[in-house]
């Protein structure tokens, strides 16, 4: 090419910037192919290979790229759980009759105390007996707390017939709170109930 011709709406001067241009040209094409690689690729951690960034198994090595969580999901929604139950537990309000506390004369007395526990049939058919009872209980502490109380009814000898288990009963600081509700027992062990009993 001779000097003063046109080059890209560029007059050129001299040959050795035709060179310089195209070789300029040359080098960006170059750059800008190894920054869309080095955007959409990632190296195998197992053998450094360059592989997709959004693989999942390494078509080098077959090596699974996925993280824990998503390998053994299974185990990853049990150990959320644990976790969730764990937390809850430990925030948990649940007193026990055996839990106690000082009170204002400096005796030791529950934290939560069981008044009164009764039961008594007042349904049945050839299928069930349906025994509803109540409960009153009184929560010694200056702060609310929540039972979960388990009722076993019983016969003559103290042998459990049947059982039932309430959750969340709330109760205020300081205060007796009564509750209520019912339990089907089958016909057949329902006519030797003679009693209930309860634990917090």
């Amino acid at each position: 090419m001779l000097s003063g011709e046109t080059l890209v709406g560029v007059t050129v001067r001299s040959p050795n910037l035709v060179v310089g241009f195209v070789l300029l040209k040359y080098l960006a094409h170059h750059i800008l192919i190894q920054l869309n690689i080095i955007m959409n690729t990632k190296k195998c951690k197992f053998c450094q290979s360059e592989i997709d960034k959004n693989a999942r198994k390494c078509p080098q090595c077959q090596a699974d790229l996925r993280s824990w969580f998503s390998r053994h999901p299974i185990l990853t929604i049990i150990g959320l759980m644990i976790l969730v139950s764990s937390t809850l537990a430990a925030n948990s309000d649940t007193s026990s009759v055996s839990n106690t506390i000082t009170n204002e004369s400096g005796e030791n007395v529950p934290a939560v105390e069981i008044i009164s526990i009764e039961t008594k049939a007042t349904e049945s058919n050839p299928v069930w007996t349906k025994y509803s009872w109540v409960l009153t209980v009184k929560n010694n502490s200056d702060r609310s707390k929540t039972i979960s109380p388990t009722f076993k009814w019983v016969d003559d000898d103290k042998f459990v017939l049947d059982q039932a288990n309430e959750y969340g009963l709330s109760l205020p600081a300081g205060e007796e709170s009564t509750f209520n509700g019912y339990q089907l027992i089958d016909a057949g062990p329902a006519q030797n109930v003679s009693g209930i009993e309860v634990e917090l």
